[in-house]
């Protein structure tokens, strides 16, 4: 439960950087006038520790009661959760919500009670369309109209934060998300409802897009950003440039020069080949920690298995490994880099925003610009920073690394292309950190924003969803049950791709560590190696799905009974749970949980679910 208005003293009192209070105090000031505010800085900058600060001001302002940190990936949830958000326990009560249970799931908190809550976009989007995610399957099968009242009266009394809101836009497979997320940033708009935006990365094209979708509503002024730059116009900052025509007397930019210019490294950037990796990578390892990662994760693995060979020591981290064995492998990535041990860590996307790895050097497939910057910005960070400044920073990309099926194909393309442009003078022409283009000794460098900029511009990708959001941000407006609601996301979301429906899977007995998945992306590995279904997965029919269920009925008693449900790719969440309970004979039983069972020969330890020596 909330603890109450009960913080005292002043903005002071917390320990902050001192050259990053300014930013941070104008973007507060922004939200408290407007309810809406927006702040660009570089990676590394603070912003997410600065949400325990932003409560307790919007607290002693009675502008909240209550703040809801909202991420796009799970991992981050447990990041921000774990490291950022602990040591206020003593101030706050802490939660999180999301599908992972962290520390056996003790500070859970589906209904957004706790003072500070980390929780992904998809659960914060369920919960402020009235369909709390602990009532998912009552809900879904009319057993109850749920109480979504309570996690709407928790929303309307916090502050909402979107964390690098962005990565929420145009991936395909999240779309359907981010159009509910959209629409309830236009209703907490009309509510009243204080919400900021926090980012590195968002190219101007994206911010334009929620900027028109807040136009119009009551007296909104346009957006209030904040824009963290050394000097006092970001004079040097191409986007900047481009935020201000879209923001006009919105656009607010900030100097911090300390900061920018103890942050001035010499990145060396170096476009190669798939088939150079290994060459390059062994001559890294074998003197600073590395970080390789590929976009997907049998890539990932193939990698691994050379490097392990070449490097002193080589860790695999994915989205696929087990829970239980994700902490032990980033136990081992902290423990190597504290010790600045010679080795390489090979992972996939999932290192992007969930996992500190201040490796020296990097390699990483070709990707858009943002998720590039994104990867290369968990280098050079506190303990690792005063190296990189002193030796200057690698940045390996693999321009024929594979990426189509997991990223808008033309935002690559326009982005090899701008990259080979800018390199073509030097290798040290791009900052990978900086928001405003560096000086540097004479040597002419660019920020990495102006690359997005340009290949945003050329790749001219939509993000669409207009109909949809505002026929969402419509429902919300009207005081409709949790079913009814449910109907009608049904109906606006059923063109919206929708393979982010999650299903666990558990390797053998060891249910505590189960594997996440996305339903879309086990079937489309199953297209692939059909045999896979029978070697792993309890031999269902064609399009189907053996599920492991565990009900509970009035009596209290608890039943488990594996069942055969037809799947298909685009398949919902809410599909899911029909099927499920349709499968099951007794009627007036809830689920409890349920899960696909996988045989203790098709996971591995080292790397994860299926790409162990028995399935292939």
């Amino acid at each position: 439960m909330r603890s109450g208005l009960r913080s005292r003293g002043s903005w002071g009192s917390y320990r902050m950087d001192s050259t990053s209070r300014e930013p941070f105090l104008r973007f507060y000031e922004k939200l408290e006038k407007d309810r809406v505010s927006a702040i660009v800085a570089p990676t590394s900058y603070g912003k997410t520790v600065f949400s325990p600060f932003m409560l307790k001001m919007a607290r002693e302002a009675g502008l909240s009661y209550g703040l809801i940190h909202v991420v796009p990936f799970r991992a981050l949830v447990k990041e921000i959760y774990e490291r950022k958000f602990a040591s206020f326990k003593g101030e706050f009560s802490i939660g999180y919500q999301s599908m992972d249970y962290l520390e056996g799931g003790v500070d859970k908190s589906p209904f957004f009670l706790r003072d500070l809550v980390a929780t992904t976009l998809d659960s914060y989007a369920w919960n402020v369309f009235g369909i709390p995610v602990a009532e998912f399957d009552k809900i879904v099968r009319e057993a109850s109209l749920g109480h979504g009242y309570v996690a709407g009266m928790s929303i309307f009394t916090s502050t909402v934060v979107f964390d690098e809101a962005h990565v929420f836009i145009g991936s395909g497979t999240e779309r359907a998300v981010f159009t509910m997320a959209r629409a309830s940033m236009a209703y907490l708009s009309q509510m009243n409802v204080p919400f900021a935006i926090e980012t590195a990365t968002m190219p101007s094209t994206k911010l334009s897009t929620i900027v028109e979708d807040l136009k119009g509503i009551k007296d909104l002024r346009r957006l209030p950003l904040v824009y963290v730059c050394r000097s006092s116009d970001c004079g040097r900052s191409a986007q900047a440039t481009s935020y201000r025509n879209i923001l006009g007397d919105s656009f607010h930019p900030v100097a911090d020069k300390e900061w920018y210019d103890q942050k001035v490294f010499k990145w060396r950037t170096h476009l190669i080949k798939d088939d150079k990796l290994v060459e390059e990578a062994t001559d890294i390892c074998r003197s600073k920690p590395l970080l390789v990662i590929r976009n997907t994760i049998p890539t990932a693995v193939e990698t691994y298995k050379k490097l392990k060979e070449k490097c002193p020591q080589a860790t695999l981290i994915h989205g696929w490994v087990g829970a239980k064995d994700r902490e032990e492998k980033i136990s081992l990535i902290k423990h190597m880099l504290e010790r600045e041990e010679a080795g390489a860590i090979v992972a996939t996307q999932v290192i992007e925003a969930g996992i500190e790895a201040e490796a020296h050097a990097i390699i990483t497939d070709i990707a858009p610009i943002e998720n590039l910057a994104q990867r290369v910005g968990r280098l050079c960070r506190r303990s690792t920073e005063g190296l990189c400044r002193e030796d200057g920073v690698d940045v390996y990309i693999i321009e024929d690394g594979a990426f189509k099926g997991v990223y808008e194909e033309r935002l690559v393309v326009a982005t090899l292309e701008k990259l080979g442009k800018y390199l073509s003078n030097s290798p040290e022409s791009i900052d990978w950190r900086l928001l405003e283009d560096p000086v540097d000794g004479g040597v002419r460098r660019h920020s990495f924003t102006k690359i997005m900029e340009e290949a945003h511009a050329d790749a001219g990708v939509s993000y669409g969803g207009r109909i949809e959001r505002e026929a969402l941000q419509q429902a919300l407006s009207l005081d409709l049950p949790s079913t009814s609601m449910l109907k009608i996301l049904e109906g606006t979301l059923r063109k919206e791709p929708s393979e982010t429906t999650l299903v666990k899977l558990v390797p053998g007995k060891d249910e505590g560590n189960f594997v996440v998945v996305e339903l879309g992306r086990l079937l489309g590995l199953l297209e692939k190696k059909p045999d896979i279904a029978e070697k792993c997965l309890g031999n269902p029919g064609k399009g189907e799905l053996v599920f492991r269920v565990k009900t509970s009925g009035g009596g209290g008693y608890t039943r488990v009974n594996d069942i055969r449900v037809n799947v298909w790719e685009v398949m919902s969440p809410m599909d899911l749970l029909r099927r499920i309970h349709d499968s099951i004979s007794e009627r007036e039983v809830s689920v409890r949980d349920f899960y696909i069972p996988l045989e203790e020969t098709c996971y591995d330890r080292e790397t994860g679910a299926f790409y162990n020596a028995g399935v292939r």
